[in-house]
């Protein structure tokens, strides 16, 4: 009865061990999750003010040509 009892007690302190793994595992798919939205918003917020620019700067090349023609 001994031996069946010791095995009882190795396999839960394993299933220990291994939830105690898991859990971590987990917190740090969390974290990464919440740096990749993070970053996914930062990108977002600069492919719009790329764009800004870009339309400020085809404004301004269309007045310099409308400049230059009408001299």
């Amino acid at each position: 009865m001994q031996a069946k009892e010791q095995t009882l007690i190795d396999s839960l302190v394993q299933l220990h061990v291994r939830m105690e793994q898991l859990e971590a595992e987990a917190a740090e798919a969390h974290g990464a999750a919440a740096r990749l939205k993070a970053l996914r918003d930062e990108h977002a917020v600069a492919l719009e003010l790329l764009g800004e620019k870009e339309e400020k700067l085809e404004e301004q090349a269309r007045l310099l040509q409308e400049r230059g023609v009408a001299h």
